[in-house]
């Protein structure tokens, strides 16, 4: 079994942490998750050049180390979701975002999996990422993909299996349990 790690989702309201990064690491969480894109950069978002805001945009005051070590980057829901319409500008802001997790060098990206076109998106992944190429293919600094899975859906874990079906299962691959605002642990038998 793999390690265990406990991480807060901020999205895209990043006030209580840019204020202070220790505060939420005090708090035992291992990783803070932060929206990659703000609504206003949804909009023809493949026109833009990369980067189209930089760290200071999003958190101000956070330390390259903690970018690199602390946080993880979310990627659009709503494109992920639109992907199994194969939409392209939902690829191509997919695509956007995990460019802008590279430029940050985050240690993951955060991914909701889609109720269809878990396929697509992994090869959307792994073509980006290049997790299965040979290791001096590697130009990016952000290796690791969560797959977040949702507890109450019944297929969670067939979408999950899509997913890894299409993309390499590696250590740089894991799952993001989502838990119940209440802080409760899911029971053994569903970990």
């Amino acid at each position: 079994m793999g390690e265990s790690r406990l991480g807060l989702d901020v999205g895209g309201d990043c006030d209580e942490f840019s204020a202070g990064p220790d505060k939420v690491m005090e708090k035992g969480y291992c990783f803070v998750a932060v929206d990659l894109s703000y609504p206003s950069c949804r909009v023809g978002v493949h026109d833009l050049p990369l980067p189209i805001f930089q760290r200071r945009g999003m958190m101000t005051d956070v330390s390259a180390s903690v970018w690199k070590s602390f946080v993880v980057g979310h990627l659009n829901q709503n494109a992920v979701r639109d992907l199994e319409t194969m939409d392209a500008d939902s690829r191509k802001i997919v695509d956007f975002e995990i460019r802008m997790a590279q430029f940050l060098c985050l240690p993951a990206i955060l991914v909701d999996l889609p109720d269809t076109g878990t396929r697509l998106l992994s090869a959307l992944l792994d073509a980006r990422l290049g997790i299965s190429k040979p290791r001096h293919f590697h130009h990016h600094r952000c290796p690791c993909v969560w797959a977040s899975v949702n507890l109450g859906s019944v297929d969670a874990w067939d979408r999950w299996n899509d997913f890894r079906a299409a993309f390499p299962v590696t250590k740089m691959l894991g799952v993001v349990l989502e838990l119940p605002a209440d802080g409760s642990m899911p029971g053994p038998r569903c970990v």
